[in-house]
């Protein structure tokens, strides 16, 4: 059995440093979950009480190396978070275009974060 970790990416200081979609997904979308053999993934939090059959692609990920959780992310975002009837439009609608802001988090910060 998996178990829940207490845990987010988010921290409460990233707030303005990076893009603003990406403090949302840290903040309320993403989970952290360990394997009974100790290894980390990560899963949608709107959807992880749904069978495996009835999942959108890339609800869960468990990048090899810690610095593969960056992009792992940006595929979680282009690709589950549209698919995911679970997720509030409101979230969905956000979108890193839809800011003025250029600051992003860059994969140095996600590795460090995570």
């Amino acid at each position: 059995m998996d178990e829940l970790l207490n845990m987010r990416l988010y921290s409460m200081g990233e707030e303005g440093r990076i893009n603003p979609i990406h403090t949302v997904l840290r903040r309320d979308v993403i989970e952290i979950r360990r394997t009974n053999t100790g290894s980390i993934f990560f899963q949608c939090a709107y959807c992880n009480h749904l069978s495996c059959g009835n999942l959108a692609e890339q609800s869960t990920f468990a990048p090899q190396r810690i610095r593969g959780v960056y992009r792992a992310v940006m595929r979680f975002m282009k690709y589950h978070v549209p698919a995911c009837e679970h997720i509030p439009q409101e979230i969905k609608d956000l979108s890193p275009k839809s800011t003025k802001e250029v600051t992003r988090g860059t994969k140095k910060y996600w590795v460090k974060s995570a």
